[in-house]
């Protein structure tokens, strides 16, 4: 079983996998949940998944760029009500 110290250390890497993801995105890491909603935690969720596949960043920002989700995020942008 894992203790507490060994859970943070592993979220921790994830987010840090996570933010490098976003900065090869070009997309902004802090602000993201608040302005894609849904499509944040669809997203994160995604990455974690990756991450624990052993997949590298630039798999899974290749993965991400393919499914066609960043330009339903530049949409959402431009309606932000939609």
């Amino acid at each position: 079983m894992k203790t507490n110290l060994e859970k943070n250390i592993g979220k921790t890497k994830v987010r840090v996998f996570e933010q490098k993801v976003f900065e090869r995105l070009s997309m902004e890491h802090e602000n993201f949940k608040s302005i894609y909603g849904g499509y944040a935690i669809l997203l994160s969720h995604w990455i974690k998944d990756c991450y624990n596949k052993g997949e590298s960043v630039t798999q899974v920002v290749r993965k991400i760029n393919g499914s066609g989700l960043k330009t339903q995020l530049r949409i959402r942008i431009k309606n932000p009500n939609r």
